[in-house]
């Protein structure tokens, strides 16, 4: 009798130990999740560091000249090239799906995409490292209209020498880099690095 008296009282103190170690568990990998995609000290902005293999030739983007031209094709099969936005301000964005930081600015960007499209703007996206199907699923989830380009082999990563995600070029009308940033944007920074390529 006291034995089953004995078993019975532990039973719950055994879950209620089991439960506290899923609580503790679930707040240590919360606790580093946050970490990881806070900001590096004395920066208020954050990004996702990436590897990008096998760059091509030439010069890389250089703040003052012109942005190397490309050509390809986005999600939706549209043959784009850079250089035919000349006349245009153009913003040349790179990110991913998965990237956290990438898609805690999307809607900042859509936004700015949507009080500038107007005036002319140009707004291009660059998927690194993902195919056409996964970019466009992406796009009709979280509501994005402007251009995106899938880039599953890095090419274009790779020719604008992007080091980590995301990076923003933004080009002026005559297809002069005025701007390279290298982390996320908030609202103010957008509206400033557009101003200055609207001319």
């Amino acid at each position: 009798m006291t034995t089953k008296a004995g078993s019975r009282s532990t039973r719950p103190r055994g879950r209620l130990t089991n439960l506290a170690i899923v609580g503790i568990t679930a707040a240590i990998i919360l606790a580093v999740a946050y970490m990881a995609n806070q900001p590096a000290a004395g920066s208020s902005t954050t990004f996702t560091k990436v590897n990008v293999g096998g760059l091509s030739g030439g010069s890389g983007p250089t703040v003052g000249q012109l942005a190397p031209d490309f050509k390809t094709t986005t999600d939706l099969g549209k043959s784009v090239q850079l250089s035919s936005f000349i006349g245009s301000p153009v913003w040349l964005t790179f990110g991913a799906s998965w990237c956290q930081p990438c898609r805690s600015e999307n809607p900042d960007i859509q936004a700015a995409w949507d009080k500038y499209k107007d005036r002319g703007l140009v707004l291009v996206q660059v998927f690194y490292t993902e195919e056409q199907a996964t970019v466009t699923r992406y796009a009709d989830t979280v509501g994005i209209t402007y251009t995106r380009i899938p880039d599953p082999d890095s090419r274009l990563a790779g020719a604008y020498r992007i080091m980590g995600i995301p990076t923003h070029f933004f080009i002026d009308k005559t297809g002069v880099l005025h701007q390279i940033t290298s982390s996320t944007l908030d609202p103010a920074a957008i509206d400033a690095a557009l101003k200055e390529i609207m001319g």
